[in-house]
């Protein structure tokens, strides 16, 4: 039979329990690894003085088989200062998705740049 106490010259055992992780000790911010959408890329715009990577994306609705729905997201290409990725609403909506593509590909730059100005925090918007 085994005694379960470990003699007196062994090593303990460490305990199988996680290591604490206390608010003190907060986790190092992700690094981003690629771009911020797995939507294709449709154009870079310029907004006061900052470039942005404009990517279209499908959202998908399992209650809705008929349609495809769009949205854009809005990437700083040079600029730190807006947390992540900035996301319209669902704004295209078509039978497919090819025709959700087609139709984000018609946008013109200032539609775009338009859309992206909806999406900034209001700070953004009272400067300058």
């Amino acid at each position: 039979m085994m005694d379960d106490v470990n003699p007196p010259d062994a090593e303990p055992i460490e305990s199988a329990r996680p290591a604490d992780t206390s608010p003190a000790d907060p986790a190092p911010p992700r690094v981003p690894t690629g771009p911020p959408s797995d939507g294709p890329h449709l154009a870079t715009v310029s907004h006061r003085g900052h470039f942005w990577d404009v990517y279209i994306e499908i959202v998908d609705d399992p209650t809705r088989t008929d349609r495809v729905q769009g949205r854009l997201c809005f990437s700083s290409a040079d600029d730190t200062s807006v947390e992540g990725p900035l996301r319209t609403a669902a704004i295209i909506i078509e039978a497919s998705h090819q025709e959700v593509i087609h139709r984000a590909r018609a946008f013109e730059e200032h539609q775009l740049v338009g859309l992206l100005r909806s999406t900034l925090p209001e700070d953004d918007e009272d400067e300058g």
